[in-house]
C-alpha cells in the first residue's frame, strides 16, 4: 500500500492506531525514513483546524508537521476524502511507558518539563491542546519529549463557546466537568497536573468510572468546592452539589515513599490541581517553580531557549518493529487540493455534570 503526495511517495508499512478520528500508520518516505500518517476522512467544504495549528507551532517538544495530502477513498461515490497528516515517527508513549516502569523522580523531571515547554509555546500562541494525557505525549529512546495529536486543538476566544465535552476524562478538568463552555488554557493545566500526579504515584491520580464520579474522586483529594471555586468554574452555576463538607489532603501525604523533593513535588501539583482556574498556575509559572531547579542550566524566558542538564538518563522504548526495505511505490490516488471554504457550524447543547457520562446527541462540530 503505498501513498503519493506531489513528488513524495510513502510506503504503508503497518497500522499503528486507529479511532473515532481515524487511523494512523506507520510509513517509510522517499528518503527511507520513518514517519506516522494520520488518515482522517472529510467530506464537503472543511478547514482542518489541526493542520493549520500544526503550521503554526514550531518548537522542539511538539511534533513537527511534515506534510499534507489528500486521497480518495477507492469506493468514493461522493465528495468524501482522505486527509493524509504526515509526522515525526515516535515509537512510544508516556502512557504506554508509565504502564511498564514508574520513572525516578529525576526523570520525572526531565520529561515533565519537556511537555511544560511545548504547553508554554501553543499557550503563547492562545492554543489550547484540549486533550492532554500520556497517551497523546510521545519519547524517544534518547529522552525527547514530544507533544502530540492536536485533532482537539483550538485557538481560544473569550467572545465564543467551546465545547466542554472534551478531552479524555482522567484529565479532563473541573469546570470541564461542569459543563463550562467559556474556558481558558487553563484546562490544559490541569490535565498536565494529572499527567505529572500520574508519573510520581505509578496510577492516575482520579480514576472515575462516569463524569460524576470523577468529580467525586477530585472532590474527594481537593475538598469540597465552594461557591467561589464554583463560580469561578462556570459562572451563574445553580445546579447544587451533594457533597458533604470534605477537607483537602496534602498531596504529600498520597505520594508514594519514594517520591523525592515532595515538599516541591506536593506544592506543584496543589498549585495546578485547583478548582478556581483563575488561582491555578498559569505554565510560565510552572516552568519557574523550585521543583525544576536542579535540571535547569538558564533561565525560563519566553524568548530564551531553556537548557535541560540531565538528558543522558536513557529511555527504555517499545520498538521492535525493524524498518523494511522501500519497494517500488505506486500512487493509488491522485493528490487531492485543500479546500479552505468554512464548514457549515451547527449548535449543540453542552454537557452538564446531571447527564452522567453519556455522550450528548452532538449536532455540531466545535
Amino acid at each position: 500500500m503505498e501513498n503519493q503526495s506531489e513528488h513524495r511517495t510513502y510506503q504503508i508499512v503497518r497500522l499503528i492506531g486507529q479511532g473515532t478520528f481515524g487511523k494512523v500508520y506507520e510509513a517509510i518516505d522517499d528518503n527511507n525514513r520513518r514517519v506516522a500518517i494520520k488518515r482522517v476522512e472529510k467530506s464537503g467544504n472543511f478547514i482542518s483546524r489541526e493542520v493549520d495549528i500544526l503550521r503554526s507551532i514550531d518548537h522542539p517538544n511538539c511534533l513537527r508537521l511534515l506534510d499534507v495530502f489528500y486521497t480518495y477513498p477507492e469506493d468514493a461515490d461522493d465528495d468524501r476524502k482522505w486527509q493524509n497528516i504526515v509526522l515525526d515517527y515516535f515509537p512510544s508513549t508516556l502512557g504506554s511507558y508509565l504502564k511498564k516502569r514508574k520513572p525516578t523522580t529525576r526523570l520525572v523531571k526531565i520529561l515533565f518539563y519537556q511537555l511544560c515547554l511545548a504547553l508554554e509555546h501553543i499557550h503563547t500562541k492562545g492554543i489550547a491542546h484540549r486533550d492532554l494525557t500520556p497517551n497523546n505525549v510521545l519519547l524517544s529512546s534518547k529522552g525527547e519529549v514530544k507533544m502530540a495529536d492536536f485533532g482537539s486543538a483550538k485557538v481560544l476566544d473569550s467572545d465564543h463557546v467551546s465545547m466542554s465535552y472534551i478531552c479524555s476524562r482522567y484529565y479532563r478538568a473541573p469546570e470541564l466537568l461542569l459543563g463550562s463552555t467559556n474556558y481558558n488554557t487553563k484546562i490544559d493545566i490541569w490535565s498536565a497536573g494529572c499527567i505529572l500526579a500520574e508519573m510520581l504515584m505509578g496510577k492516575p491520580i482520579f480514576a472515575g468510572v462516569d463524569t460524576q464520579d470523577q468529580f467525586v474522586k477530585i472532590v474527594l483529594v481537593l475538598g469540597t468546592p465552594n461557591l467561589s471555586d464554583l463560580w469561578a468554574m462556570k459562572k451563574n452555576y445553580k445546579q447544587q452539589l451533594r457533597f458533604p463538607k470534605i477537607e483537602p489532603l496534602y498531596f504529600g501525604d498520597i505520594l508514594p515513599a519514594d517520591v523525592e523533593d515532595v515538599d516541591n513535588a506536593s506544592h506543584l501539583l496543589m498549585s495546578m490541581l485547583c478548582f478556581n482556574p483563575k488561582t491555578r498556575y498559569a505554565i510560565e509559572d510552572v516552568l519557574r517553580h523550585p521543583f525544576f531547579d536542579e535540571i535547569k542550566e538558564v533561565p525560563v524566558g519566553l524568548d530564551e531557549p531553556t537548557a535541560i542538564s540531565t538528558m543522558e538518563v536513557p529511555i527504555i522504548v517499545d520498538d521492535d518493529h525493524r524498518v523494511p526495505n522501500s519497494g517500488a511505490a505506486v500512487a493509488i490516488n491522485p493528490p487531492v487540493q485543500v479546500d479552505h471554504s468554512v464548514p457549515k457550524h451547527e449548535k449543540t447543547d453542552y454537557f452538564t455534570l446531571a447527564k452522567g457520562d453519556a455522550r450528548p446527541v452532538v449536532n455540531c462540530t466545535e
